[in-house]
C-alpha cells in the first residue's frame, strides 16, 4: 500500500487528454451475482466524481467518488469505507480501442469487531453481526475512452471469513464516467494498493 502517490503532470494520459483529468458523473450497474442475489442486481451507484492521473511510474490512477440509491446503503458504505475508492492501471495510456482495453484494479480489506451493524438489503435492515469477521474485496474494471466517457465493464470478488467458514460472492456488471480535460487532482487523499497480477 502507498500513502499519497506521487504524479507525474506532463505526459499526456491519451489522444484529446493532458496529463490529468477530472473525472465527473456517471454509473456503475451490477448486472449479476454469484449466488445469485436478486436483491443487487440492478443495483446502480452514482459516480459523483474524482480525477484520473499519471503516477510517478507512469502508471493511471484514478480516484473516485460513488453515491448509493439510498441514505442506509451509502451511510453503510461510508461506515466501511467503500464510498471512495482508489484504482490503478499499469497501463501508460488510456484506450480508444475496444479490443485491447485498460484494465484498473483495487483491492481492500476491513476487520470488523464482534457486533458490527450491516445494512442488509434483503430485510431493509440494519443486522448487527455476533462474530468478527474480516472482508476482501478485489475489484478490476475493463474499459475505453468513448469521445467523453470511460465505459465499459467490471467484476468483484469478496470473500467474508467467519469462525465457520468463508463466503464468497462474485459480481459483475457495467459502468460509464464521464471524463474532462485539465484538472488538478490532490494526491494526498486517500491511499492505494496496485491490483493483484496473479
Amino acid at each position: 500500500m502507498v500513502a499519497n502517490p506521487l504524479l507525474e503532470m506532463g505526459e499526456p494520459l491519451g489522444n484529446g487528454l493532458p496529463s490529468n483529468a477530472k473525472l465527473g458523473f456517471g454509473r456503475i450497474i451490477v448486472e449479476s451475482t454469484v449466488p445469485p442475489a436478486p436483491m443487487m442486481v440492478g443495483l446502480m451507484l452514482s459516480v459523483t466524481g474524482g480525477w484520473i492521473a499519471r503516477t510517478k511510474e507512469n502508471h493511471m490512477l484514478a480516484y473516485i467518488k460513488t453515491q448509493a440509491p439510498n441514505a442506509h446503503l451509502q451511510q453503510s458504505n461510508e461506515k466501511f469505507g467503500l464510498d471512495t475508492f482508489f484504482a490503478i492501471s499499469n497501463d501508460g495510456f488510456v484506450s480508444n480501442d475496444p479490443g485491447s482495453p485498460n484494465t484498473f484494479g483495487f483491492m481492500t480489506e476491513h476487520k470488523y469487531p464482534a457486533n458490527s451493524a450491516f445494512w442488509d438489503m434483503a430485510t431493509g435492515k440494519e443486522v448487527a453481526i455476533p462474530f468478527a469477521i474480516t472482508t476482501h474485496l478485489e475489484f478490476n474494471a475493463f474499459g475505453i475512452l468513448n469521445k467523453t466517457a470511460f465505459e465499459g465493464t467490471f467484476e468483484s470478488s469478496t470473500t467474508v471469513s467467519t469462525p465457520f467458514a468463508p463466503i464468497q460472492m462474485t459480481m459483475a456488471g457495467k459502468f460509464d464516467i464521464s471524463v474532462e480535460p485539465i484538472y488538478d487532482p490532490d494526491p494526498t487523499i486517500g491511499v492505494f494498493r496496485a491490483p493483484s497480477t496473479s
